[in-house]
């Protein structure tokens, strides 16, 4: 799959040999995968339905997370994934040109719509649902989750739910989204 920029190449399978290095390099070392997305150019003319139907996104995350599933059965020790990003945002060299958000934001009334990728991702999630977890916010949790992920992360845990046994990911695999802000 081809994106339009040169720098953002869709490789999957890559998913999979990244994580395998890092297990056996570092000694399978715990894991957690962040900023892992898909973006688009945004088309002024284009159409609110072509915006939201976001396919080519869906595959991206359909792949990398089957190579992330892959890996977790081989044994990688991975925690959580958190996919970029929640909304469309900012991005440094392209500004409000490129679309990485599960969302869609009209910066001009700020509204904010979810795109067929935010349903499809609601829908694995579900699918492979795992145990919640409770995160303390005293200051010591907050400055060790920082240290970890390096970027805000929005954390999503799934309450009352119960493990899939055919799920490969593992109890309190944490699945979220990662945003460098809110606009």
């Amino acid at each position: 799959m081809q994106t339009p920029f040169e720098w953002l190449n869709v490789y999957p399978q890559g998913m999979k040999k990244t994580i395998n290095y890092v297990k056996e390099r570092y000694n399978n070392t715990p894991m957690f995968i962040t900023e892992n997305g898909y973006g688009n150019l945004y088309d002024p003319d284009n159409t609110n339905e072509e915006h939201l139907h976001d396919i080519k996104r869906v595959n991206y995350m359909s792949g990398h997370l089957d190579n992330l599933m892959a890996s977790i059965r081989e044994g990688a020790d991975v925690r959580g994934y958190f996919t970029w990003s929640l909304l469309d945002n900012f991005e440094w060299t392209y500004g409000f040109s490129v679309r990485f958000g599960l969302y869609h934001v009209d910066f001009a009334t700020q509204k904010r719509t979810p795109k067929l990728s935010a349903s499809w991702y609601k829908d694995f999630i579900a699918k492979h649902k795992t145990e919640s977890i409770n995160i303390a916010h005293d200051s010591e949790t907050r400055n060790n989750w920082n240290k970890q992920f390096k970027a805000n992360a929005m954390l999503r845990t799934l309450s009352n739910a119960v493990v899939d046994d055919h799920s490969p990911f593992p109890t309190n695999f944490l699945f979220g989204t990662a945003s460098s802000s809110y606009q």
